[in-house]
Formats: structure tokens, C-alpha cells, sequence
């Protein structure tokens, strides 16, 4: 698989030589301050061609193995002011790519059973192509189970249909969620990665409710069950006028 990036690479490099196109090869995608153009090179007013290139591989951080069809997205804004978001995927070999104007642009990757990442804010200018490489983060198993009852605080009688939010995130800013909801006994139940979890429960007619967060271990069962406070009844009325402060002449559709 390093032969055939390392051929991909090169026929890549001839190429752009080829078209007098420079090539920005950093794994980050960063420019060093000799590869940006000057800046009496880019105009504001200045109408581009599609002549800058996006590209890069995805991996497996765990396996090194290229990623196929991954979900990368292409926010983007040109030099004068336009924006947009633009969409492709990996190919069998991993491999994307955005043909596109000079562009501020951030990147987001997207795969299933596997952690999202983004890029901060790069820019590739007129005839560059632009590498981005990036390796995934798999999501670890879900061998945590946590269930239980969601009742009413005043009547302790089951809530149906309940929104049960479960958000995990780690120590390297990847985040992951679940969701369910209650039944008609109010019982829930979902999986969840191991480590640092809180729960978020809403229904309507009842305050919702917000746990610390908590810590889980692998292959574990936890029971949580929770008490929504109903919202209380409506018995209090507020009103009155709204006038206007210097002839009194009351004030219609106010908000």
C-alpha cells in the first residue's frame, strides 16, 4: 500500500510540473511562507478558474488500511467573500479530491463506526494542490448497557416517550451519542462506549434533566433511574399595555 501512495505521489508531482502548478505535499497541509504567493498576486476583484487542487488519503489510526467511502465535506470561502460546502467520498484506495477555486476552507470527515474530525481554518491558493492526509479514529466497542425508569416526580407514575440523550466524549475532543426513549412503563435502554458519559432526558410538560458526568467501565451494566418535575400549573396571568413613552399612544404587534 506505501508503493502505490508513493507512485500516486510522484505521478502526481509530474504532473502538476507539468502544468507549472506547485505542489504542497505536508501531511497538515500547511504552507510554509515561501510557497504563498505574494501578494500582488491575488486580487479581490480577480475571477478564478477551478485551477487548485484538495486531495489527500484516509486511514485506519488503528490498522494503517486505507478508508472507503468516507463522507468529506469541503467548507469553503473564495477571496471574495462567496461561500459554500461541497461534498465527495474516498475511493477504494482512500483517496479524495476537490478541484476548486483559491479558498479559505475548513474539511470534515465522516465514516461509520468511526470518530468524526475536522480540520482548522488552511487556505490553497491559484495552481496549488493542496495534500491533506488524515487517519480516523475507530469508535471502541459499545459494552456498556445503561437502563432504567423515567417517572413523574409528584405522581411517581411512568413517563412514556421520554428523550433519553447520551453523549460520550474523551481526553483528544472526540465525541459520540445515543438515544432512545421510554416506553409505556417508562423503561429505557441503550449502549454506550466505555468511559466519560452523561445523560440528558427532556419531555414535554416536565423540566429536563442533566446528569454529571460519570465514568463507565468496559462490559459493565448500569441501572439510572430518574425523576422529571413536572412543570407547574399555570395560575398566575401578567398583563397590561405597551404605549409609546412620548405621546401614550399604545403600541400594537409588540413583542
Amino acid at each position: 500500500m506505501k508503493k502505490n501512495h508513493i507512485l500516486k505521489g510522484v505521478v502526481w508531482g509530474i504532473l502538476c510540473l507539468l502544468c507549472s502548478t506547485s505542489v504542497i505535499s505536508n501531511i497538515d497541509g500547511r504552507l510554509s511562507a515561501s510557497e504563498k504567493p505574494g501578494a500582488d498576486t491575488l486580487y479581490p476583484h480577480q475571477i478564478f478558474d477551478e485551477s487548485s487542487v484538495i486531495c489527500g488519503y484516509v486511514t485506519n489510526d488503528a490498522t494503517g488500511l486505507v478508508i472507503a467511502n468516507v463522507d468529506v465535506d469541503l467548507d469553503w470561502e473564495d477571496f471574495q467573500g462567496n461561500s459554500g460546502w461541497d461534498t465527495t467520498f474516498t475511493n477504494s484506495a482512500g483517496f479524495y479530491l476537490f478541484n476548486t477555486v483559491p479558498v479559505d476552507f475548513y474539511l470534515h470527515f465522516y465514516s461509520e463506526d468511526f470518530f468524526h474530525e475536522g480540520t482548522s481554518r488552511l487556505t490553497v491558493y491559484q495552481n496549488q494542490v493542496f495534500w491533506y492526509n488524515i487517519s480516523l479514529v475507530p469508535v471502541p466497542d459499545q459494552t456498556v448497557r445503561i437502563q432504567g425508569f423515567i417517572t413523574d416526580n409528584s405522581s411517581t407514575a411512568p413517563i412514556n416517550d421520554a428523550s433519553i440523550n447520551l453523549h460520550w466524549a474523551d481526553d483528544e475532543g472526540h465525541y459520540w451519542s445515543n438515544y432512545t426513549f421510554t416506553n409505556s412503563s417508562g423503561y429505557y435502554s441503550l449502549w454506550s462506549i466505555p468511559g466519560r458519559t452523561h445523560i440528558y432526558v427532556q419531555c414535554e410538560n416536565y423540566f429536563s434533566f442533566y446528569s454529571d458526568y460519570f465514568f463507565t467501565q468496559n462490559n459493565s451494566l448500569i441501572w439510572f433511574n430518574i425523576s422529571l418535575v413536572p412543570y407547574p400549573a399555570v395560575s398566575v396571568v401578567v398583563c397590561g399595555y405597551i404605549t409609546d413613552a412620548d405621546i401614550g399612544d399604545p403600541i400594537p404587534d409588540a413583542y
